[in-house]
């Protein structure tokens, strides 16, 4: 054991402290919080060339030369006449102009005009807001407020009942969970992956591997080599939760006391329970290609390969959502290489049977175990079959002759 934890801990450190590493690590959420800060940049560039004045023609007698009030979004004009208007509009110091016809009280028809281009929804907001105040303004100033801000409403069964709301808001906090982890192994595996397909090489083109080999068994050095892997895979999620801290204290605060509720310790062990094993099995199955076929072409098809089963997750998490194809959800949440994201989702969802989260995570975990061994018997058989044909009868040749060495 103290030797596996050697090999672990040195792969783990050595691959941490490479500068593609933490590149790959903080480049994702640099590259997020710049595409960000462009957005926000674009969205207020738009809003201020979008803040143009804007005027109206009030033929129906309701607004009486009302205009917005200082530090309004966009300044709102009174025009005594449309050639008054349509002369501004012509010239640019206006962007639009509205006109309520003399019968808007019986038609609630608005005639907007413009040069080119519709003006923002945020121009339309404020003129629709400078309307109804002046409809209410018999009205005292709460009662004007209420019906300018509108109504919260909130949709409810007829036979809900708080337990039932609480049950949403945890459904949603899980998936939402569960959603930002698939994304993270989505950019991870396709990362770390590369590593494992390589995870004999780089010692034997160091010349090192003869020398570790008189030191360690095949097992303590496959499967500390794919327990260093798995620490670095979860590595990378961990240093983006830690960046994102800030920011989830404010999400946090801003909400509901209903969904701060909902945030089930329970369900985020069960899940790492699920998805340590998970990626165990995918480096496990990864090394034992490598180590068979000293190829890395093969083995990056390989990866690939399993990456894609977590594309499946994410369509079978549409049959569970839309509580369909049970029987296919339920044969993909007990399949290794689906389990680990099926089965958290199934939890999300609603109640699993004990037996079936049981059964489920023991597959899970013995096929772990067995890929680690895999792994480490294909190892120990010899060296890589390079640039020969892969049949199942060589492979038991390779394995007989190291049993009989």
């Amino acid at each position: 054991m103290r030797k596996l934890l050697q090999v672990s801990g040195h792969e783990y450190w050595n691959l941490i402290g490479q500068r593609s590493f933490w590149l790959g690590t903080l480049g994702f959420p640099v590259m997020m919080a710049v595409l960000g800060l462009f957005t926000l940049m674009f969205m207020v560039a738009v809003t201020l060339l979008n803040r143009d004045p804007v005027g109206y023609v009030d033929d129906a007698g309701i607004l009486n030369g009302a205009v917005s009030q200082p530090g309004a979004v966009v300044e709102i004009r009174p025009y005594p006449h449309e050639e008054a208007a349509r002369a501004a509009l012509e010239n640019e110091e206006i962007q639009a102009y509205y006109v309520l016809p003399a019968d808007y009280r019986q038609s609630r028809r608005i005639d907007v005009y413009v040069l080119d281009r519709p003006p923002p929804p945020f121009v339309e907001e404020a003129f629709q807001e400078l309307l109804r105040t002046q409809l209410l303004a018999a009205a005292d100033e709460t009662t004007q407020r209420r019906i300018v801000d509108g109504a919260d409403i909130s949709l409810q069964s007829a036979n809900a009942s708080p337990h039932d709301s609480a049950n949403t808001a945890n459904t949603i906090v899980k998936v939402g969970l569960l959603i930002a982890v698939m994304f993270s192994l989505f950019i991870v595996m396709a990362d770390v992956s590369g590593y494992a397909s390589m995870i004999v090489e780089d010692e034997r083109e160091n010349r090192t591997l003869e020398m570790l080999m008189t030191t360690l068994t095949p097992s303590q050095f496959i499967i500390g080599k794919i327990l260093g892997l798995t620490g670095v895979t979860l590595t990378r999620p961990l240093v983006w939760l830690l960046l994102a801290l800030p920011f989830l204290a404010v999400l946090w605060r801003g909400l509901p006391p209903l969904y701060q509720q909902a945030v089930d310790v329970s369900f985020i062990l069960m899940m790492i329970s699920f998805l340590v094993p998970g990626i165990v099995l995918f480096f496990g199955l990864i090394s034992a290609a490598s180590v068979l076929i000293a190829d890395p072409r093969f083995s990056g098809q390989l990866s690939g390969l399993l990456n894609m089963s977590l594309m499946l997750s994410m369509f079978l998490g549409l049959f569970i959502v839309m509580d369909t194809a049970r029987n296919v959800v339920i044969f993909f949440s007990f399949l290794p290489l689906t389990s680990f994201m099926v089965m958290p989702m199934r939890l999300a969802a609603g109640d699993v049977p004990a037996w079936q989260l049981a059964a489920s995570w023991l597959i899970l975990a013995l096929s772990a175990a067995g890929s680690l061994w895999l792994a480490a018997r294909l190892f120990g058989a010899g060296r890589a079959l390079a640039g020969k044909t892969i049949t199942w009868p060589s492979v038991r040749a390779r394995l007989r002759w190291r049993r009989a060495g």
